[in-house]
């Protein structure tokens, strides 16, 4: 009758053309509800049961309180890596270990170990918004060595004769480590200064083998070198178009040395070359592992 004489009585009319295909209806406009029926523990739920919850809550835009996984490239996670110090580096491999994140070796050297283990914490720590703080989570929940004793290495059975060659790094056979720290680069042909320092970080390692067959550092391992190469201390690192030449014709075990590293992007100019200043190299019985 109401209707009848235009009256609404104050009453608020609904919307009459939702079509709501969830099993419990008042989730379709009860939000609180739906969010309830969509997340657990600020995740989404993965169950058959709930994915037409899920897909209706981000229909409407909805987050329901779900925190988001930062997604961190390759290149992001290294970067970070090789910036850190000997210690920390070691320091975080053997907290990774601890929480069973990690399996190799306590090396304190970039690889794919490393590199899977820091993704797959991150993906399970997401409260971890910036890279930056992934050291004090790892030591707050692990707690890690002061130093790390380094593993002594069999002495040569006989001493070779010293000879003045630009690879005096390697004249004993044995792999040699060296920690380098970045004396100036150049941002120019970049679009930020933050875009040159991704490729070239405050510090790097190196370590050659004691054969001279393969020459790795903080970006990557390289087998294939020519004699030359071998001869001067030079390993190329490619990735796509990208190439890293680093050169280190002075390195030494008996002396600090310098290092150039500079980037070859394929149809672009070279950039300027990176300077690295290097602590006197150390044995190691580091291997390079082929996963």
């Amino acid at each position: 009758m109401a209707k009848q004489y235009g009256l609404t009585c104050d009453v608020t009319a609904g919307p009459t053309n939702i079509i709501c295909k969830l099993p419990n209806k008042n989730a379709c406009l009860d939000t609180d509800l739906l969010c309830r029926f969509a997340t657990k523990n600020g995740q989404w739920k993965k169950g058959s049961n709930f994915i037409a919850y899920v897909k209706e809550a981000k229909d409407q835009g909805l987050d329901c309180g779900v925190t988001k996984s930062l997604q961190h490239s390759t290149a992001e996670l290294k970067t970070y890596f090789a910036n850190q110090s000997l210690l920390k580096r070691k320091q975080i491999q053997y907290a990774l270990k601890k929480l069973g994140y990690y399996n190799s070796s306590i090396d304190g050297l970039w690889g794919k170990g490393t590199s899977r283990a820091l993704s797959a914490y991150l993906k399970d720590h997401n409260e971890i918004s910036l890279l930056r703080r992934v050291y004090s989570s790892l030591v707050s929940a692990v707690d890690v060595p002061k130093s790390f004793v380094r593993a002594k290495n069999k002495s040569s059975a006989s001493n070779q004769s010293n000879t003045n060659t630009s690879s005096s790094a390697k004249s004993d056979g044995q792999n040699i480590h060296f920690d380098c720290s970045r004396l100036s680069f150049s941002p120019n042909g970049f679009t930020t200064r933050a875009a040159a320092e991704s490729w070239f970080p405050k510090e790097i390692y190196i370590v050659i083998d004691g054969e001279q067959k393969w020459m790795a550092t903080s970006y990557g391992l390289d087998r294939d070198r020519s004699k030359n190469e071998r001869q001067f201390n030079i390993a190329r690192h490619r990735n796509g178009i990208h190439t890293l030449v680093v050169k280190g014709k002075t390195l030494s075990k008996n002396a600090a040395g310098n290092v150039s590293v500079q980037l070859q992007t394929q149809g672009y100019k070279s950039s300027f070359p990176a300077r690295y200043s290097c602590k006197k190299g150390t044995p190691t019985t580091w291997e390079p592992k082929d996963d």
